[in-house]
């Protein structure tokens, strides 16, 4: 059977609009190993094969292909690619895991694109292009309604012939009153202080006056013209001065509606634009340290010291810190302070340069107010490596007195008790070189990682932050790889402990990683316990909020799960994972459009629905956007390696243009051949009413959490599944209700005596 898979979804359509007249540069078909390439398509194809991507994945490879076997820079793939838009590392790295995904690509043992670890990336299976090399994308050819409607415009056009001689006359009259207006808001503005009011309504007057004449004038040329028109003012010729005159006016409208055009004689001297919302003056964002060392590899350092600053100036209460995912996609930016401090909604704004030169530092900071981009502090500082804590303390002690100084003492306490221990300098390089390889978010990277830090603990037995950080990369490998999620997570809590036993400092700064491995295991009154202790020791962590916003849901609290979904995005506005979750929340709290437009920020970017295609897909259904559920099934179930013969006759009865028994059966058939993953086999017999076997697999994935969507079972989809008379049982296998019983219970949800009852 021919396959047509589609992935992406419809996060390639909001891309496109900012991406797609530059992306159409690579228009030819080309060859890459057994797949053929076309750009304009946006499709990959090996005979009977045909995977659509989305667009800026395809230019990825276009860009690779254009110079086969050389390495292509990360630098030059952003250049290329997203034209300044400010994008993290961890969008192109998921855009490459697109492309190896569709290309079946082993990263380890590459046969397409090779990893050049902190450089970029290489293409290196051959590119020809095949003779006569033509895009698969057909032109556009009118349809019979299009052809009606273009001979009604005909129509149309020849009824208002009469009108269209006078189209002059109106630009004239268009321009003379729109120049008027301007005028005496111009003269408001620039007399604000001193222009009285009657000289300003006098001023409107004489323009309304001014513009009456010049479109008498205009009207009685015509009249003398027998209704041709034929006064000539060049200016005033063309479609293009209508679509001027028409944007012109569309400003004016809107200003004049936002200003009374006659306003009071009080009113008049306050004529300046409204500012902006000024945000708390202690919220701050620290941008990425500029690494200007004349030694190449080094910018896991400058990157390191901006997170230690982060993270110290994150832990004085009274302050607020922008996350460094948003903060760094603003990095290179040529913005000034002021642009950057009101895209970020900050007050203040930390910046800097790192030099390194063999053991010796030299490090420059500045603080910048961002409403007007004064400088408030600035220090450089001359060090050794041994002596970095000590420069990092002092650097962040500086910024909370210069921010806030009635926190200095307090903030200088919290900052010399919660920085890092002396361990040994060796072991801290190698440790800011792991955590810099675990932001990739890749597997390659993560596994680099991981060796990192082993390394960084074999040097110092007692550095806490290596064995956290280690611990976290371990957490994060079974999403990132095929790894087994339970094994992942024993060795993840396996260094924790080892860590402790060993005398490192750990305390309270593992429990972010512990809360979230105890929510993925359901051990969900320790999770509890473990994200409200994490949370208190940081309150400034996106990625805390993140997850317990997905524990929240998965209890069934849905409106909780929002609220922390916002306040992760509040700290991290740019992140594409935060911004996913809150597209999540949004869905389960059935605002559907809140939720399209948050997923649609995120496929923009870099976290498209390919990724995480299962909320996307109930978005879909919900929509009746069948066509598209039907492309994103079918791509899942081919990277699954399962069967798609079910999914069209699935769709087509969720459509209603086939019928539910054909889709059972099918769905049936593939069950029993091994052809659907249990996950999915689940949410199909929920959408078809096959409630029994919904709950015969449920019951089976008990034993599996990593692959149950609990959050799925408070959605409004499943509302008659909880009212199936077993699923109070499910509820205690799951062992949701001790953790209701001692924190509430949901709405959905309530005891009765012995029994759980759930309903809407």
């Amino acid at each position: 059977m021919q396959r047509a898979d589609v992935i992406g979804g419809t996060s390639c359509y909001a891309w496109s609009l900012a991406g797609g007249r530059e992306a159409t540069k690579l228009k030819q078909l080309f060859n890459i190993g057994q797949w053929q390439v076309d750009p304009l398509g946006n499709t990959l194809t090996r005979g009977s094969e045909h995977l659509r991507l989305e667009p800026k994945a395809i230019w990825v490879l276009g860009t690779l292909a254009q110079k086969p076997g050389e390495i292509v820079t990360r630098q030059a793939l952003y250049e290329e690619v997203w034209r300044g838009r400010p994008v993290t590392d961890e969008v192109l790295s998921r855009c490459v895991s697109l492309l190896r995904g569709a290309l079946g690509d082993d990263p380890k043992h590459p046969e397409y694109i090779q990893t050049i670890p902190g450089v970029g990336y290489r293409l290196v299976a051959p590119v020809t292009v095949p003779d006569k090399a033509v895009s698969t994308v057909a032109p556009a050819v009118p349809s019979a309604p299009e052809k009606a409607a273009g001979g009604a415009a005909s129509v149309s056009r020849r009824l208002l012939t009469p009108i269209g001689r006078l189209r002059r006359v109106f630009r004239l009259t268009a321009l003379t009153a729109a120049a008027g207006f301007w005028i005496v808001q111009g003269v408001a503005v620039l007399g604000a202080d001193s222009a009285p009011g009657w000289l300003l309504r006098a001023l409107s007057l004489l323009m309304i006056g001014v513009c009456t004449a010049v479109v008498g004038v205009a009207w009685l040329q015509v009249v003398r013209s027998r209704g041709q028109g034929r006064f000539s003012i060049p200016l005033l010729r063309g479609g293009r001065a209508d679509y001027g005159l028409m944007a012109l006016m569309l400003m004016t409208l809107v200003f004049a509606l936002q200003r009374p055009f006659f306003q009071s004689e009080s009113k008049v001297s306050q004529l300046d634009a409204s500012a902006p919302t000024v945000p708390s003056a202690n919220v701050i964002a620290v941008l990425p340290f500029e690494n200007v060392s004349a030694t190449p590899g080094t910018d896991y350092f400058s990157d390191g010291l901006t997170d230690e600053l982060i993270t110290s100036l994150s832990r004085v209460e009274g302050i607020k810190v922008i996350a460094r995912t948003t903060s760094s996609a603003l990095k290179d930016s040529a913005e000034d302070a002021r642009t950057v401090g009101r895209k970020l909604g900050v007050s203040k704004l930390v910046s800097g340069t790192v030099r390194v030169d063999g053991r010796k530092l030299r490090i420059s900071v500045e603080l910048v107010d961002a409403g007007d981009g004064v400088e408030l502090w600035t220090d450089s500082y001359n060090a050794t490596l041994e002596e970095i804590f000590t420069v990092q303390n002092q650097i962040a002690s500086s910024i909370v007195a210069a921010v806030t100084p009635m926190l200095q003492s307090q903030a200088a306490e919290t900052i010399a008790a919660n920085g890092p221990p002396a361990p040994d300098k060796n072991a801290y390089v190698l440790f800011l070189r792991g955590r810099h390889m675990v932001k990739r978010r890749e597997e390659a990277p993560i596994r680099h990682a991981i060796a990192l830090l082993e390394e960084a603990i074999t040097l110092d037995p007692t550095f806490a932050a290596a064995y956290v950080e280690l611990a976290h990369a371990w957490a994060l490998m079974p999403f990132y790889s095929s790894e087994p999620q339970e094994n992942m997570f024993e060795l993840a809590r396996s260094v924790i402990a080892n860590g402790r036993a060993r005398g490192a400092p750990i305390g309270e700064t593992a429990d972010g990683v512990s809360a979230f491995i105890a929510f993925r295991r359901w051990e969900w009154l320790r999770a509890e316990e473990n994200f409200r202790k994490a949370m208190a020791f940081d309150p400034n962590d996106p990625e805390l909020y993140q997850w317990y916003s997905q524990f929240q849901a998965s209890l069934g609290k849905t409106e909780r799960s929002l609220e922390f979904a916002l306040r992760a995005k509040e700290l991290d506005a740019l992140s594409p994972v935060v911004n996913d979750r809150l597209a999540v929340a949004y869905l389960w709290a059935d605002q559907d459009d809140l939720a399209q437009r948050q997923f649609e920020e995120a496929a923009l970017l870099g976290l498209g629905p390919a990724v995480n295609p299962r909320a996307y897909l109930v978005l879909l259904l919900r929509q009746g956007r069948y066509r598209e559920a039907l492309g994103l099934m079918q791509a899942v179930q081919a990277r699954l390696g399962g069967s798609i013969d079910w999914v069209e006759t699935f769709i087509a009865a969720q459509e209603g243009t086939g019928k539910r028994e054909t889709a059972v059966q099918a769905l049936a058939e593939a069950a029993r051949t091994g052809g659907i993953k249990p996950r999915m086999l689940f949410g199909g017999w929920l959408y078809l009413g096959e409630h029994d076997r919904a709950m015969v697999v449920a019951n089976a994935l008990v034993s599996d959490p990593a692959s149950f969507d609990v959050e799925f079972l408070f959605s409004r989809e499943a509302k008659m599944f909880r009212q199936h008379p077993k699923f109070g049982d499910l509820v205690t296998a799951i062992g949701l209700d001790k953790y209701w019983d001692a924190y509430g219970w949901p709405e959905a949800c309530q005891r009765h005596a012995t029994d759980i009852r759930c309903g809407g």
